[in-house]
C-alpha cells in the first residue's frame, strides 16, 4: 500500500495480483519473463517520471514507451508502409516464415503475411 501513496504511481502488477486494468496489466504480463522480471512491478501513471533527465524510460506499458518502429528489409520483404499494431512477438514467426522454417515451439506470435512478397508462405 505504501507506493500506491506516492505520487505519479498508478498501480502494481505481480503475476498473483495487479491493481491496474485488464488491459495494462497484460501488457506487463507481456513485458515480463519468469525469473528475470522482477516479482513486482510499480506502475507509473502516464507522463509521470521520477527522473525527470529521461523522456521515456521504455519499462512503462505505455504508447510512448512501447511504439517502436519494426523495420523488414531484404528479398522476402514487400517494401511499404503497413501500420497495423504488431507486437516483438510476431517478430520470430515472421523471420521464421521468411526463411522457410519452423517457428520456435514457443512462439506466440503471429507471421506478418502482409509485408511477405510470399503471401502463403505460412508455417
Amino acid at each position: 500500500q505504501g507506493a500506491l501513496a506516492v505520487e505519479g504511481v498508478l498501480g502494481y502488477y505481480s503475476a498473483a495480483e495487479t491493481t491496474l486494468d485488464s488491459r495494462t496489466a497484460e501488457a506487463c504480463r507481456l513485458g515480463s519473463y519468469p525469473g528475470r522480471s522482477p516479482d513486482l512491478l510499480i506502475i507509473t501513471a502516464p507522463f509521470a517520471r521520477f527522473n525527470q533527465e529521461d523522456a521515456a524510460n521504455h519499462g512503462t506499458p505505455w504508447t510512448y514507451d512501447t511504439h517502436v518502429p519494426l523495420i523488414l528489409l531484404g528479398p522476402p520483404f514487400r517494401p511499404g508502409r503497413y501500420r497495423a499494431r504488431v507486437s516483438p512477438a510476431d517478430l520470430a514467426p515472421t523471420l521464421a516464415s521468411a526463411l522457410g522454417l519452423t517457428p520456435p515451439a514457443l512462439a506466440t506470435g503471429r507471421v506478418l503475411i502482409e509485408a511477405l512478397r510470399d503471401q502463403d508462405a505460412r508455417h
